[in-house]
């Protein structure tokens, strides 16, 4: 398996006893995101490239901003310090530290 999803399913499976044993994985690669270019003919003057990674992967697709505005956007409308932010990481990744070493 492979994906978060499949991550929930595995944990799911071995909760339940379906499963004594799942394996499940994932894996980015941001640095093999291919440039887009534009299909049909080629203008005179050369032709556009878009940055795959910051088209599909970074960019919001509801208001066409920046992905890492999202998070500063989000703290600021609900009053969330960095301190906040900070402490939930910490904790977020203790749990999942904890959830992983009780497998």
């Amino acid at each position: 398996m492979c994906g978060f999803l499949d991550h929930s399913k595995a944990a799911e499976s071995l909760a339940a006893g379906r499963s004594e044993v799942a394996v499940a994985g994932g894996m980015e690669s941001m640095s093999n995101v291919p440039y887009y270019m534009a299909r049909g003919d080629t203008p005179y003057g050369g032709i556009k490239m878009t940055d795959g990674l910051v088209f599909d992967g970074l960019t919001d697709v509801y208001n066409k901003f920046h992905m890492g505005n999202c998070g500063e956007n989000t703290a600021k409308k609900y009053g969330i310090s960095r301190e906040e932010q900070v402490g939930n990481i910490i904790f977020i990744s203790q749990c999942c530290t904890h959830f992983f070493y009780l497998w």
